[in-house]
């Protein structure tokens, strides 16, 4: 009984090790699909790296989808010099690649 139970289990698993159901996607397959998740998640991380404040100046960002990441941009107002934050996410599962403030 216990070595049945024990291939029902591994039959469950693929080979990243996660549990695969009727509410979780395929491993291989996109987490992140969309534009406006990509920004809210980009987003996100910035303003926990480099607050709140400091990105809600940074609007609209621009999203854009770079092979299996995206890349979010933020843009200064016109007559503003300076830089803004960027960020760029893996859309299979939206791990920071890379992030940058430019000043």
């Amino acid at each position: 009984a216990r070595r049945q139970r024990q291939m029902c289990i591994r039959d469950r698993y693929k080979s990243n090790g996660r549990i695969l159901n009727d509410k979780t996607k395929e491993v291989n397959s996109i987490l992140v699909d969309n534009p406006t998740l990509a920004a809210e998640i980009g987003i996100a991380y910035l303003s926990d790296i480099y607050g709140k404040e400091t990105i809600n100046g940074e609007y609209p960002f621009e999203v854009v989808k770079f092979k299996h990441s995206w890349l979010i941009m933020g843009t200064l107002p016109k007559g503003h010099y300076g830089g803004t934050g960027q960020i760029q996410i893996s859309a299979y599962d939206a791990k920071v690649k890379f992030y940058i403030h430019e000043k």
